[in-house]
């Protein structure tokens, strides 16, 4: 084995971690962002429970209000 075989096998090995480390990174990434997406996906789902209330409580009191039933 000389010098020159050595140094290829070292390039070789150097070229290998790099694509271990970036497709480490890339799937980092991907695990983060599926994180984001379901985190903005529940907080959807609550903004639409929210909505969803405020449009039946306004319904009844809408109703409420239109009959004559007071609590006066």
């Amino acid at each position: 084995m000389n010098i020159n075989d050595i140094i290829e096998r070292e390039i070789a090995d150097a070229d290998r971690r790099q694509a271990v480390e970036r497709e480490s990174k890339a799937y980092d990434r991907e695990l983060r962002r599926r994180v984001w997406r379901r985190r903005w996906r529940t907080i959807g789902d609550i903004i639409g429970l929210i909505a969803t209330l405020a449009f039946f409580a306004a319904l009844c009191w809408l109703c409420c209000a239109g009959s004559g039933y007071h609590w006066e």
